[in-house]
């Protein structure tokens, strides 16, 4: 007999639904915790305690520490592209539409304190290609939103001239300092 009832559930198995613990939640987890750690003085122990699991729950998910603070960033760089594209309507000034960018910038810098040494410890600097790709396809849709804003400021003679490289760079990285 398969199952029975007032049988016991299987050790791992959540008791329900409200209770389920799947990767979501364990990245979430992870995004609280690197509110108030840095990412070198945090381990997959520290994040289970955190999130009442087994760490063998977050090794099965993720693999490895780097696997999870990869798909972590990428959660965070989205939540922050997501919110800086619903505020930069097409209407209004490009100046405007840029301050709101660098605005928005310094809100989820300040809100993710260690979202910087995150991407440069364990994306750049990590071994893993998915976190490189991750992070490269975050950036290029931050550059295309910078873009954007230029070409509609040249086209209503709003702007001069400029690479929206370097000012796509130049406002992350000023907003990080």
């Amino acid at each position: 007999m398969l199952f029975r009832s007032g049988a016991r559930r299987g050790k791992g198995r959540p008791l329900g639904p409200k209770d389920a613990v799947g990767r979501d939640r364990l990245i979430q987890a992870t995004i609280d915790l690197l509110h108030k750690r840095l990412p070198g003085k945090l381990t997959l122990g520290d994040i289970a305690k955190y999130a009442r699991v087994d760490p063998k729950l977050l090794r099965y998910y993720f693999g490895d520490k780097n696997a999870l603070f990869t798909a972590a960033v990428t959660q965070m760089l989205d939540t922050m592209q997501a919110a800086v594209e619903a505020q930069l309507d097409n209407e209004g000034p490009a100046a405007d539409r840029i301050r709101k960018r660098v605005h928005s910038l310094l809100r989820t810098l300040y809100a993710n304190p260690h979202l910087h040494p995150l991407i440069i410890e364990q994306i750049m600097h990590g071994d893993r290609e998915a976190g490189r790709q991750a992070l490269k396809f975050m950036a290029a849709r931050g550059y295309a939103v910078t873009r954007k804003i230029i070409d509609d400021g040249l086209k209503r003679g709003q702007l001069r001239e400029v690479d929206p490289r370097f000012l796509h760079v130049a406002m992350v990285g000023l907003c990080e300092y």
